[in-house]
């Protein structure tokens, strides 16, 4: 059996161990005939009281169906696009509408418009953007040969921190300047 762990970078499963997790959706896949793993059969494999992995689902239909729903919405939002009058080359371009971000107090989601206009939602939606790939390259690398694509995802990565950085920088030097500002107001009264 293969050593399984959770990902680092996202929030771990409630009460059960990787590798607990991992054997039962491994039983699962290498049955007899070996096939897929639908999550509907993960979730019949944790439905019995005595599964190992019974505890790691909401059982209670209510709350389960509040999560489902709340699920939907994010599910929906992120398939919705705003569409661009723009062409870029030979074809039109749309893009997300809304993304998800942290406004200090709680998650949700934010136009796209407003992003662009404010320092530190872009800030985040840069650093989720990163991630994401850091994500899909560690997802896929040992699977594919990716070949001369690593180098090329690298430089969007670069370009990426260097878009924060700059942002960083421009918002110091504006923090700077209204300081500086303020106290030049402060001495001319």
């Amino acid at each position: 059996m293969a050593r399984y762990r959770w990902q680092s970078n996202l929030p771990v499963p409630p009460r059960v161990d990787a590798d607990v997790f991992g054997a039962v959706v491994e039983k699962l896949a290498n049955g007899d005939p070996p096939s897929t793993v639908p999550p509907r059969a993960i979730v019949d494999e944790a439905r019995p009281r005595r599964s190992p992995i019974h505890q790691m689902f909401d059982w209670d239909d209510a709350r389960a169906g509040e999560k489902f729903r709340a699920m939907q919405a994010r599910k929906y939002v992120a398939q919705l696009e705003i569409v661009i009058v723009e062409v870029k080359g030979t074809r039109a371009v749309s893009t997300r509408g809304f993304f998800s971000v942290h406004d200090g107090s709680s998650r949700g989601y934010v136009p796209r418009h407003r992003i662009l206009g404010d320092r530190d939602l872009k800030l985040q939606v840069i650093a989720t953007a990163r991630r994401e790939l850091e994500i899909y390259i560690n997802k896929y690398m040992g699977i594919l040969s990716f070949g001369n694509f690593i180098p090329r995802l690298q430089n969007v990565m670069d370009d990426m921190r260097r878009a924060a950085v700059e942002l960083e920088t421009a918002a110091t030097v504006d923090e700077t300047k209204a300081q500086r500002k303020k106290s030049k107001q402060k001495e001319s009264t």
